[in-house]
């Protein structure tokens, strides 16, 4: 299907010639005032509008910022039989994209309409945010219209007033990087930007008049994405800020998928806790620092007693939640760098890196207490819950890691058999319980 564009001019000759050009493409919706084209823009949207310096009824600058305001996004195009800078910079601070001059439009004009309405079709870039850092306010101006056009929102800076709160706060899918502020100040600017955690990945376009090798390497290896030369026109812009920022997406997604892959392979879905299968890839990586660098761990494995009848008596619903705030409780009992892992049904292993034997002692017992002391609510019902552990100091070096795992098992095995809610630690002075 067609698109439209809105041709505001007053010109018959001048309305004739773009209609010749473009009717075969595009529906023509066609005024010679702001009137009429109000009139027009309430019964269709445009995909592009092309308004004349001088309308029936005013300047065409009247239309462009109506246009902004009213169907914001929409592109325009003001045309002007002068090579004017002040109508130029006039026609970019009411909001349009480019300034033509009337003399120079011929058959190339479809090809310029064209890709602004396809890039402007497939960009979808509509909620992203950029940040220029320039000095010329006109090229500012015009950045800020094209990227506009695109439904992006516009951060301008100089590099003076650009501070790392600043840069994390926009949140921005890309940064561009007029030269104007100078080759060392860009070249600065870029280095630091790429040191910001949040944004060391999103992409950085420099503005350039200059096609010096030599220099272009050295913002590239420090970080630039890309680069356009001045002067800029909308079609170059258009283009290179939609591929980065896609590009940059891409990879945004390519990254969440590889994470929640990443999650889904490693965590138990019920409890958050990391799997049994990543559980013994640490415990054999740490079982081999060992041996190597004799990094000492500990293992503990707990079992909820008398799980069996919570589930009998509340119902299988209760006996998951139980197993979830079970889980949260050790997790916030040990250290960040420790790992707790679900073993399987109500059992956990928890692997301690780096830890002396008191401390382990010690944190044996802030655990029991813990779990002790809990009271979780359910329908209406107080649950309360205890759990029995095997813990194991490992000080001797074994070639399997499932002789610690044995160990731990089988000192569990005796807090089940004296009495539950207690644990048998075994240290390098024998095994003690902590009741």
């Amino acid at each position: 299907m067609k698109k439209y564009i809105l041709i505001a001019d007053p010109s018959k000759v001048s309305r004739f010639v773009l209609e010749q050009y473009l009717s075969d493409k595009y529906n023509i919706l066609v005024s010679t005032s702001i009137a009429e084209s109000k009139r027009m823009l309430s019964m269709a949207v445009p995909s592009i509008v092309l308004v004349a310096y001088e309308l029936r009824d005013g300047l065409g600058y009247e239309l462009c910022r109506y246009v902004n305001e009213k169907l914001k996004n929409v592109p325009v195009v003001i045309i002007s039989s002068e090579e004017s800078p002040e109508r130029k910079r006039m026609a970019l601070e009411s909001g349009a994209i480019d300034y033509i001059v009337r003399k120079k439009i011929d058959e190339s004009i479809v090809n310029y309409i064209d890709e602004i309405v396809e890039l402007l079709d497939i960009s979808n870039l509509r909620g992203s945010n950029a940040i220029i850092v320039q000095k010329d306010s006109l090229i500012t101006k015009f950045t800020s219209n094209v990227l506009f056009s695109l439904g992006m929102q516009v951060y301008p800076f100089n590099e003076e007033n650009l501070s790392d709160e600043q840069l994390v706060a926009t949140k921005p899918d890309i940064i561009i990087i007029d030269l104007d502020i100078g080759n060392e100040n860009a070249l600065t600017l870029i280095k630091n930007i790429r040191k910001v955690g949040s944004i060391k990945k999103v992409p950085i376009l420099i503005l350039t008049d200059s096609r010096e090798n030599k220099m272009l390497r050295s913002f590239m290896l420090f970080g630039a994405n890309d680069y356009t030369l001045k002067p800029l026109t909308t079609e170059s812009l258009l283009l290179r800020v939609t591929t980065n920022i896609r590009t940059k997406k891409l990879y945004d997604y390519l990254e969440r998928v590889n994470s929640e892959l990443y999650t889904l392979a490693t965590t138990d879905p019920l409890t958050g806790l990391y799997n049994r299968r990543y559980i013994i890839e640490q415990l054999t990586i740490m079982n081999y620092n060992f041996e190597r660098y004799g990094n000492n761990f500990s293992i503990i494995i707990m079992d909820l007693d008398k799980f069996k009848t919570i589930n009998d008596t509340y119902g299988h619903d209760a006996g998951d939640k139980v197993i979830i705030d079970f889980a949260s409780k050790l997790k916030d009992s040990v250290r960040k760098t420790d790992f707790v892992g679900r073993f399987g049904g109500e059992e956990v292993i928890i692997i301690l890196q780096n830890i002396t034997e008191q401390n382990l002692i010690n944190i044996t017992q802030k655990i029991l207490t813990e779990i002790r002391s809990s009271n979780f609510n359910y329908n209406n019902f107080t649950i309360k819950y205890t759990a029995s552990m095997g813990v194991k100091y490992c000080s001797t070096y074994s070639s399997s890691v499932d002789d610690y795992i044995k160990s731990a098992d089988y000192l569990l095995y005796m807090s089940k058999e004296k009495g539950r809610d207690r644990a048998h630690v075994e240290t390098t002075s024998g095994i003690i319980e902590i009741v």
